[in-house]
């Protein structure tokens, strides 16, 4: 994998296309995306992982992200076009 990181870091988030928005596809979602990140935990690149999932809009799940490391927890969000399965980072 790029940078050291495992060749199996890709996440399910693409398993959701079929299904519709209900609280426990969000829940699903926070989980794909948390475990597609554990690769930074195992390997020691971070302190500390947090993933949030909700619904931004109709079709699209927001992401959001902090990981901890020495001194500071770096935060991003994304939304995810659960249809196109395309990522964009929020503002």
């Amino acid at each position: 994998g790029l940078g050291g990181a495992p060749d199996n870091i890709g996440s399910r988030l693409w398993l959701l296309r079929r299904e519709k928005q209900l609280p426990e596809v969000v829940a699903r979602a926070r989980e794909y995306a948390t475990e597609a990140l554990q690769w930074l935990l195992r390997e020691g690149r971070v302190d500390g992982l947090a993933v949030e999932a909700d619904i931004a809009a109709p079709g699209h799940l927001r992401i959001s992200v902090a990981l901890t490391v020495p001194g500071e927890t770096l935060r991003a969000a994304y939304d995810y076009d659960v249809l196109s399965g395309v990522y964009r980072p929020t503002t």
